[in-house]
């Protein structure tokens, strides 16, 4: 972990409300893995008070840059999206820990929902340059939420709209549903984005006997296992009853988890 000052490198909109923005990574600040995520103290006035935590979605280890995507919904992100090139960022990172590499003979299935595009997008795109066959599903509300990604070398993306704008008519977790038997075997499935999602990731998971990891999302006030503002209640039969998210996690073996 490290508190660094980063160049924003470009940023555009991705889809209806999402942004993606690259910026610059300092040479001695460790390599970020998929599922880790930074914060960034958006600027120096009282208001926001807090740092914001992101997730990474990708890092160029030639360029020396990394990036995230984000939704603008609150005044903190509302000034981020306004931020130009050039401008310098307050990041905090890399904090958390990382998605599991699967085995070699393993499918990795990766859901997103939301902000949940970015780290999967990361995973899926380290997974298919090691040489895994990744299939990212991602679900959104309609079209105008897809965002234009280039395709995958090894695996594919699939796009589901809940309205059947565009790519798959029904969630991510029925188009998993839809899946030939050949691709359930061996699977292992990673998840990120809304609660409800998480937990029918989980729960298919269950139903086919396959392992799952989630990465969750949960309010953070001070991203480094301090407030205990983000636990989450854990199923029973573990060592301890709550996990803070930003320390234990962001990503779990998604049976640890009480759903409720």
């Amino acid at each position: 972990m490290k508190n660094f000052k980063s160049k924003i490198l470009s940023q555009k909109s991705i889809a209806l409300g999402y942004m993606e923005m690259k910026f610059s990574w300092p040479e001695d600040c460790e390599t970020p893995k998929a599922g880790q995520f930074l914060t960034i103290k958006i600027q120096e006035q009282p208001i926001p008070l807090l740092r914001r935590p992101f997730a990474l979605s990708a890092y160029n280890q030639e360029e020396k840059s990394a990036s995230i995507i984000y939704q603008v919904r609150g005044t903190g992100t509302e000034i981020l999206s306004s931020m130009k090139d050039g401008e310098t960022l307050d990041v905090l990172s890399p904090l958390g820990n990382s998605f599991t590499m699967p085995k070699k003979k393993e499918t990795p299935l990766l859901v997103a929902g939301g902000i949940g595009l970015g780290p999967i997008l990361y995973f899926a795109r380290e997974l298919d340059k090691a040489g895994y066959s990744p299939i990212l599903v991602f679900g959104c509300r309609d079209k105008s939420l897809i965002p234009d990604l280039p395709p995958l070398k090894n695996g594919r993306i699939q796009f589901c709209t809940d309205d059947g704008s565009e790519g798959f008519h029904g969630s991510s977790v029925d188009y998993l549903n839809c899946l030939d038997s050949s691709e359930l075997k061996n699977a292992y499935v990673y998840s990120c984005g809304p609660t409800g999602m998480l937990k029918a990731c989980h729960n298919f998971a269950v139903s086919k006997n396959i392992p799952s990891e989630t990465a969750m999302e949960e309010m953070m006030a001070c991203g480094v296992g301090a407030c205990m503002g983000c636990v989450v209640e854990l199923a029973e039969g573990q060592e301890k009853q709550y996990a803070r998210v930003c320390k234990d996690g962001p990503v779990f073996q998604s049976r640890i988890i009480k759903w409720t």
